[in-house]
């Protein structure tokens, strides 16, 4: 249960092993998107014996800008005062998604979230550390999957990922402009992922 107290990715991640042991798995494969990537990578860093493959879709191992943090406070103190006004978050929600249908159920999800209670999540991501020069411990298998023009985390930060891995990486470059190419909006990204998993 989150105790509302603050926390970081490296927290993120000791839940995680913290819920595979609650659920008594011991290895596992660890698909994380965007985040979810940092925390796959963290968790990868604090448990190599335990993550068997990684699959990273739109991932960065980089610090954040000053611009980029100061987006993120910009945007979270609209978000956390009024909720995600459509007027602001519209866009960014297009940019999240494949089709206008699906940036306006996105839209619907956040504003039925407990938007008033998403700074401590803005706050793991604007304090995340770079962590580059750790990536060659992670010996593991690993699919790195990134949009060539991804908005919010350009693909050659996921490049930078791939090829920091030390173990055997597979990078997946594919042509679109939406920020998350994720499993949910875009059927390649499915694709590469089914694929890859069956030839391991």
């Amino acid at each position: 249960m989150y105790d509302k107290q603050p926390y970081d990715y490296n927290d993120v991640a000791e839940d995680v092993l913290a819920l595979v042991d609650h659920l008594g798995i011991t290895t596992f494969t660890f698909l994380g998107e965007g985040q979810g990537a940092v925390v796959a990578l963290r968790t990868a860093l604090k448990a190599p014996d335990r993550v068997e493959r990684l699959v990273l879709i739109g991932p960065t191992a980089d610090a954040p800008s000053v611009s980029e943090n100061a987006a993120l406070d910009a945007a979270m103190d609209i978000w956390c005062t009024t909720g995600p006004d459509p007027s602001v978050y519209a866009r960014v929600a297009e940019h999240a998604t494949g089709t206008p249908e699906d940036a306006a159920d996105l839209l619907q999800r956040w504003t039925d979230s407990a938007w008033k209670d998403y700074r401590p999540a803005a706050d793991a991501l604007a304090n995340r550390t770079r962590f580059v020069d750790e990536l060659p411990k992670i010996t593991c298998p690993a699919l790195v999957v990134h949009g060539s023009a991804d908005f919010f985390v350009p693909a050659v930060f996921g490049k930078e990922v791939a090829d920091n891995l030390g173990g055997p990486t597979t990078w997946v470059e594919i042509p679109t402009q939406e920020q998350a190419i994720t499993m949910a909006f875009d059927s390649r990204v499915g694709d590469a992922v089914v694929g890859w998993l069956a030839d391991q």
